[in-house]
């Protein structure tokens, strides 16, 4: 059975120009674990992986929703970084 950390790590891990699919895959994944905090971590390090692959515009809708994930949560290092990659991707 397939976790959200582990379908998270293999996107992280695939070459740019596979990691997309595997990324929508999980965020589905996670809709159905009911897991927010895995959420909010998949949804920064896709973010991570569009901007630095220079696709700012598509990484922040994914980067705001880990700060917005992660501040419910009161998770507050996680919102920092999720914060930095979002002024980054400005």
């Amino acid at each position: 059975e397939p976790t959200p950390a582990l379908e998270r790590a293999r996107a992280v891990l695939a070459p740019r120009h596979a990691f997309g699919p595997l990324f929508t895959r999980t965020l589905d994944l996670c809709a159905w674990s009911c897991q927010p905090f895995e959420l909010g971590r998949t949804e920064l390090c896709f973010g991570e992986r569009l901007r630095h692959s220079c696709r700012a515009d598509e990484a922040r809708p994914h980067l705001e929703a880990a700060l917005g994930v992660f501040e419910e949560l009161g998770a507050r290092p996680w919102a920092v970084r999720a914060r930095d990659e979002l002024a980054a991707a400005a």
